[in-house]
Formats: C-alpha cells, sequence, structure tokens
C-alpha cells in the first residue's frame, strides 16, 4: 500500500459507469485484488481487459492509474486520471490523485488547480484541504495553507486522516521531528495503520535514524506483508548500514511483488555493486532501464541507472561500454558533472586525452568550484606536454583549495618540464611546508635542486625522501651523493 492508495477510498465522488458484463466485471475485481496484494502489473493487464471492452467505464482508468503511480509510471497514471475526469468531470477522487502525482512531479500550483476543482465539487472533502495545504506550503503560502488546513480540521471527526496529512506536511517541509509525532499520535490511535509506520520509518531515515527506520518498516510488513514499497525501503536502509545482504533480501522481495519497481532494481544494483558482483549490478541497472525508458524525465533513476551501470562497467574494465552508459546519461541529464568527469578519465585511460580535456573542460563549465576537475585535467595536459595550460589548471586548484600539498607539487612538476627550476622549488617547499612527511615533494625538490647545481642541497633532499620510504631515492643518493 502507497500514499495513492490510501486516497482510493476516501471521498464519495460518483463515477459513471458503463455495464459491465459478468466477465468484464470478474476481470475489473480481479485487477482490484492483485492491486490490494501488491501485483500492479497484474492489475493493469487486468484493467487494460476492462478498458478495451468497455472504454467509457472511467473506474478502470482510475483504478489502472492507482496501479501505475504504484510502480512510478507518474505519467501514464496522470492520463488515466485525465481520462477519468474526461468521462467523470465531477469525480473529486480523479482531481486529488491527479494533484497528487503533480506534487510528486513539483508541479505544486498544477496539483493546487486539481485540489481546488475537487474542493468545489465537494467542499468537504477533507484529504484534498489537506494536500492543497501541503501543496500551498511547499510555495510557501502560509496563510493559504492555514486556511485549508483549518478547514480540513472542521471536516474531519474521529479519525486520523488529519494527522496522517499534518505528518505529511511536516515531511514536505523538512520538519522530520514534527512527521514523527504527528505518525506517533496515528499509531497510537490506529496500531495496525501500515502506512502510518511506513511514512514514520522515512522520516525516520531521512534523520539518518536508519536502525529505527527499520524497526518501521519490519511493523509495516508485518501489518501488510504485500507492502513491496516498504521491503525497498527497509532494503535501503539496510544497505546505509552497509548490511548488503539484507538489503539484497529485502530487494528480491520488494521486486516479487512489484515487478516493475525501477526503485528496487536500482537500489538492488547498487547493492549488487557493493558486493563486487558487477555482473548482477550491470542486470539490475539494464532492467531498472527496461522497466519505462521512456518516462526518463520524470524519473532520475533512469539516468542514474545509465551512470551506475557505466561504474560497473567501468571496473569490468568494459571501457567502450562504460563510455557509451555515460553518454546515455548525458545525453538525458546534459548537466550531469560526474559523467562527464567518468567518462573523462576513461578517455584519459584509453589515450583519447583531447576528448578527455573536453570531458573535464565540461565539467569545470557545469561546476567551475570543482577542484579535481581542474585537476585532472592538468595532469591530462601534463601528459601531452602542454605544461602551460597544465600550470593554469593547478593554479585554479591551489587556488580553490590552497592546503593541498599536490597541487603545489603538480604545478611544481610542471613547472621543472618548463626548466622553471626556480619557480617548482618554490611549489616543492609548499608542498613540505602543508606535510613535511610528503617523500614525494622531497624527492622532486632534490631534482629540481640538482638541476641548478645545488648538490648539497639535492642531497638533503633525497636523503629526507629516503628517510621517509622512497626507495627510489636511495639510487639517487648513490648516484649524486657520493
Amino acid at each position: 500500500m502507497g500514499l495513492l492508495d490510501f486516497f482510493d477510498n476516501l471521498g464519495k465522488s460518483p463515477i459513471h459507469r458503463e455495464f459491465l458484463n459478468t466477465t468484464n466485471k470478474k476481470l475489473f475485481d480481479q485487477g482490484v485484488e492483485k492491486s490490494n496484494f501488491g501485483d500492479y502489473e497484474g492489475a493493469i493487464a487486468d484493467y487494460n481487459k476492462v478498458i478495451e471492452l468497455s472504454p467509457n467505464y472511467g473506474e478502470a482508468y482510475f483504478k489502472r492509474g492507482i496501479a501505475k503511480a504504484a510502480t512510478e509510471d507518474y505519467k501514464g497514471a496522470t492520463e488515466d486520471f485525465s481520462k477519468t475526469i474526461e468521462i467523470d468531470k465531477k469525480n473529486a477522487k480523479a482531481y486529488v490523485n491527479r494533484g497528487i502525482v503533480k506534487s510528486k512531479g513539483k508541479d505544486y500550483q498544477g496539483a493546487i488547480q486539481d485540489y481546488n476543482k475537487a474542493i468545489e465539487i465537494n467542499s468537504n472533502y477533507e484529504c484534498a484541504h489537506y494536500f492543497c495545504g501541503i501543496a500551498k506550503e511547499i510555495l510557501e503560502d502560509k496563510k493559504g495553507a492555514e486556511i485549508n488546513f483549518i478547514k480540513a480540521d472542521e471536516i474531519q471527526y474521529k479519525n486520523t486522516w488529519h494527522l496522517h496529512f499534518k505528518g505529511i506536511s511536516c515531511g514536505c517541509a523538512g520538519d522530520y521531528h514534527g512527521e514523527i509525532l504527528f505518525f506517533n499520535e496515528v499509531i497510537k490511535v490506529n496500531p495496525d495503520d501500515d502506512v502510518a509506520y511506513y511514512n514514520r520509518g522515512i522520516a525516520n531515515r531521512n534523520l539518518n535514524n536508519d536502525k529505527e527506520a527499520i524497526q518501521d518498516f519490519t511493523n509495516a510488513i508485518e501489518i501488510n506483508p504485500n507492502y513491496g514499497t516498504a521491503f525497498n525501503s527497509r532494503g535501503f536502509s539496510k544497505y546505509k548500514l552497509k548490511n548488503f545482504q539484507g538489503a539484497l533480501k529485502d530487494y528480491n522481495k520488494a521486486i516479487e511483488l512489484i515487478p516493475r519497481f525501477t526503485k528496487a532494481y536500482f537500489n538492488r544494483g547498487n547493492t549488487n555493486k557493493e558486493l563486487k558482483d558487477f555482473i548482477a549490478a550491470i542486470n539490475d541497472y539494464t532492467r531498472a532501464i527496461e522497466t519505462d525508458p521512456n518516462n526518463t524525465e520524470i524519473n532520475p533513476a533512469h539516468f542514474k541507472a545509465h551512470y551506475e551501470r557505466g561504474d560497473a562497467k567501468k571496473r569490468l574494465k568494459d571501457y567502450q561500454g562504460a563510455i557509451q552508459d555515460y553518454t546515455l546519461a548525458i545525453l538525458i541529464n546534459k548537466n550531469y558533472t560526474e559523467a562527464y568527469l567518468q567518462r573523462a578519465d576513461i578517455k584519459d585511460e584509453l589515450q583519447d586525452y583531447q576528448g578527455a580535456i573536453q570531458d573535464y573542460t565540461k565539467a569545470i563549465e557545469l561546476k567551475p568550484t570543482d577542484i579535481y576537475s581542474y585537476v585532472f585535467r592538468g595532469l591530462v595536459r601534463e601528459t601531452i606536454k602542454d605544461y602551460a595550460d597544465a600550470i593554469l589548471d593547478f593554479s585554479k586548484a591551489i587556488e580553490l583549495d590552497p592546503e593541498d600539498d599536490y597541487h603545489y607539487i603538480n604545478r611544481g612538476n610542471s613547472k621543472e618540464a618548463l626548466r622553471n627550476y626556480d619557480s617548482a622549488i618554490q611549489d616543492y617547499t609548499k608542498a613540505i611546508e602543508i606535510d613535511p612527511d610528503n617523500p614525494e615533494a622531497y624527492n622532486n625538490r632534490a631534482h629540481a635542486r640538482n638541476q641548478i647545481g645545488d648538490k648539497n642541497g639535492a642531497c638533503l633532499d633525497w636523503h629526507k625522501a629516503a628517510e621517509l620510504g622512497d626507495d627510489g631515492a636511495n639510487e639517487m643518493i648513490k648516484q649524486y651523493c657520493k
């Protein structure tokens, strides 16, 4: 059971009903039963048949919309709720559920319009007032939100819906402690409320109280053993606690209950990657992508799935396959800095240095304060002997992070390659000031000092480098410091 299921039975809007024959009614009831047990794909298949036989049966579109929302097909859910409204313009439930889906896509203004339409149809529709209040609160319309919440409080009587809504409102505002308090009250009144445990678990997880979250998700599952999203959420908390085998079992169960559960495949892929089962991880990311390949804009799991699949392929040294996935991730999200960086790393590994520089440059355009984009671009430029531009990159890294000794070492190396030995020595000296125990800085400064004829200074540095564990320094001592 998910949030949208919660509002399936709220509100008493009339539904336009086309006559159903015995076979069609059986299919419809079968779909409802499958949905109740978490088999949303099976339910959708049954509703499809009902709609094919009775294309004006609004309830079938509505129920299919609920099932699609449960599988995160929000675009399909919106279309079904819209079709329900087209058939029955007085269906307040369809407006509320379409509003919920719009809120999930952060279209809060569109959601408010739908909630207001539901309220226009039924002024005593409690959940429409509460959800409208939540959306207004997110948009910082505090006064408007308060009006809706007060109206909902006036309507509610002897139930816990208002506590649910207030808890959800707190969560949307980032007040997870307040959210927990409201769901505590719900559970006190109704200890068998699986959704209350689930939502409290989400709040606990947002506070990084993952042990408490796991207990909440477990309570929800004990009440409703077919609660697929609860298994997925419990798996994620176990993953955060590095209980990867436990997480894997929960994701397996979530997928068993909801076979097209994109996030569960994605999460299981991450878990398999942590367990170094990269083949299984690739299969999971592929399944996450295949569950709904056309829904990428509203479900970021897809471009992340391409990115993570690319990472798994990279670890298997399938570099071309990894580049393809990073490229697909970028095609979906052109501002995905990490994908440019990873693609650049592989291009560097494959000696496509210009391609690597282009990707690092794009990453810098997207995130001008990312230190290591400058560092890695500088190192590639150093590889192709473009020392002047490499120095510019390392200088920018130093500007952003002046306390990293390796930025000075890198710049010193490029200066030394240009035979600017005195300036290189200054950089190595600065690196030693930051970290007096870095043998590389002493070794490099020794080379630069040796080039300008400072044999004593060079030998002192090589001895220090050797003392700090640089075996190569001993060879230099034998050669130059007799």
